[in-house]
């Protein structure tokens, strides 16, 4: 794919790199289409590419034996979906879906290995780093799953996606956003009918809509805080 086209693709992940990283892995990228519902991994499925997101995002999902999910991570243009490679892992021990399709860039896998083993360690470092920000996020997830309320659960959850697709107006329906965040969806809709009422966001049919960004944050836990400092952190090299 021309380079120009792999430049304007949007990965805040790799934006983030060192120039000489940047142009090291570019030539390895793929462009691609990810469909609302795909799913990248199965649980201990064969890795045999790495995603770096752009517009979609994408859903580390956890199912339980009687079959309920609960996301317990979330991939959008700061991440890096196939982090297990850099551990020593070839199998995903986690389902990774698509919530909102868009793109990605893909690598594969060996070439991802191949070029973090190099002398130059600049890319792994990076990658690495990214690899501890997502275990945050999993921790603080964890914490707030089991002590946060479902209207701060989903505060806090509209506001991560918003950042995620660098777009106010999210589209996901009220069954899919209940599964992320470990609810009903009946909860789900008196908790999304109060947060419209508050003027906080707009409801329609298979979108929500962020209106007042500030308001939100307020309503949300301190998950949402903790979670975006360490992404900030991480994109400025902190």
């Amino acid at each position: 794919m021309p380079e120009d086209k792999i430049n304007a693709a949007g990965s805040r992940l790799l934006a983030a790199l060192p120039a000489n990283e940047y142009r090291r892995i570019l030539p390895y990228l793929e462009l691609v289409e990810l469909k609302q519902g795909e799913r990248i991994y199965s649980a201990r499925q064969k890795i045999d590419y790495a995603y770096f997101p752009t517009t979609a995002l994408l859903s580390l999902v956890v199912l339980s034996r009687n079959g309920d999910l609960v996301e317990a991570g979330i991939y959008g243009s700061e991440a890096l979906v196939g982090v297990s490679l850099l551990l020593g892992a070839d199998f995903s021990p986690f389902q990774i879906e698509v919530q909102i399709g868009g793109t990605a860039l893909r690598i594969k896998a060996e070439i991802l290995r191949d070029l973090c083993g190099k002398a130059s360690c600049g890319l792994l470092h990076h990658l690495l780093r990214y690899a501890h920000t997502l275990m945050v996020q999993m921790a603080q997830m964890t914490v707030c799953c089991s002590f946060h309320t479902v209207r701060q659960r989903l505060s806090r959850w509209l506001l991560t996606a918003q950042d995620r697709i660098q777009s106010d107006r999210i589209p996901l329906t009220k069954e899919i956003i209940a599964g992320m965040i470990g609810s009903r969806r009946p909860r789900v809709s008196i908790e999304i009918g109060y947060l419209q009422s508050a003027g906080l966001i707009q409801s329609n049919r298979g979108f929500i809509s962020i209106v007042d960004r500030q308001g939100l944050e307020d309503a949300s836990c301190e998950c949402y805080r903790v979670i975006k400092g360490e992404v900030d952190n991480l994109l400025n090299g902190k």
